[in-house]
């Protein structure tokens, strides 16, 4: 990154600073190396500071890590944050055509938990797990990341708590979208195959490939048959009200759907007067189903049955099916 660049981000996140041993950028350059150093301990970057300055003849510098310590705590987030997503996105752009999959651009998403040090202001902005006595754990804080499939860069990431609102992976993708373009395709684990992630992508004009969950269905016109199937019924509560002189969003939609699929079949064998006689019976009957009003009906959030000691299902049924077979097939062949 030109040094132009560079100093433009500092003075925009930095703000003022004094120009001494370990400036803005001279912090961040240390730092960095002490992230990638097998021994990554602030004696070991404050005494690779002191080698280089001497080595430039320079005035030498205190071997103590507490002023290298302070500077690194000045050093801003977003100033960091700006850096890597700048770095990140001009990787993005120059990667050659190769790297791509049919000239687009391919980005991982997955998501992750880290332990933080135990501190006060630790475990109040990340609180630890419930199934750890308080005092005993460390806090957790869950970290989303969409990289690169051509040069395996970040391209933007997000933290938050492990627990309360608002906390979930797909609640951090949601600040991640900015760095999906149109055009690029999501690659995800099953966690993400949700009615609401896809929505979201699709939206952004981007497509998506993850596992599909073996208990969710995929057949989207069965889910419209219901909708369809819905609607009608809605669409003649909505006629009964209206002869009726009552509101529609007062009718009973069980009871309605009921009395239709109770007057089916009549309906269907009938024609001519008699089947305009059955349908006003219907429309009057449907206005006179209110819902109930029932004040103090009120149930725990509780089931009373408990269920059975099954397994889960992992494969698909009709493969479940297939292993039963092989394994009926080897008993019977077996000495």
């Amino acid at each position: 990154m030109p040094a132009r660049d560079l100093r433009q981000l500092v003075e925009e996140h930095g703000g003022a600073y004094r120009d001494r041993v370990y400036p803005p950028l001279r912090t961040l350059e240390l730092f960095i190396g002490q992230a990638l150093s097998a021994d990554d301990a602030c004696q070991d970057a404050v005494a690779r500071n002191l080698s280089e300055r001497t080595a430039r003849g320079v005035r030498q510098c205190s071997l103590s890590t507490g002023p290298y310590c302070k500077a690194r705590q000045r050093l801003p987030l977003d100033l960091i944050v700006r850096l890597q997503r700048t770095l990140a996105e001009r990787l993005e752009r120059s990667q050659p055509a190769g790297w791509r999959w049919h000239g687009r651009s391919v980005k991982l998403l997955d998501g992750t938990t880290v332990s933080m040090p135990d501190t006060p202001a630790n475990q109040q902005a990340f609180p630890q797990s419930r199934s750890q006595q308080a005092g005993l754990g460390f806090p957790l804080a869950r970290l989303v990341a969409i990289v690169s499939l051509g040069h395996a860069a970040v391209l933007d990431w997000a933290m938050g708590p492990c627990r309360g609102d608002d906390t979930s992976e797909q609640a951090l993708l949601r600040t991640l979208l900015g760095a999906l373009n149109r055009g690029d395709v999501v690659l995800a684990d099953g966690y993400h195959c949700t009615y609401w992630t896809l929505a979201m992508l699709k939206a952004r004009g981007v497509d998506a490939l993850m596992h599909q969950h073996v208990h969710r269905g995929c057949d989207f016109r069965r889910v419209g048959v219901h909708l369809l199937a819905y609607t009608l019924v809605r669409a003649v509560m909505a006629q009964a009200a209206s002869l009726g002189g009552v509101l529609a969003r007062s009718l009973s939609f069980k009871r309605a759907a009921q009395l239709l699929n109770a007057y089916h079949q009549q309906l269907r064998h009938s024609a001519g007067g008699r089947a305009s006689l059955m349908i006003a019976h219907v429309l009057g009957a449907l206005a006179a189903l209110p819902l109930p009003w029932r004040p103090y009906r009120v149930e725990p959030r509780a089931v009373k049955r408990r269920p059975k000691p099954h397994r889960l299902l992992t494969v698909p049924r009709p493969l479940a099916r297939l292993q039963i077979l092989a394994q009926r097939s080897f008993a019977k062949v077996a000495p």
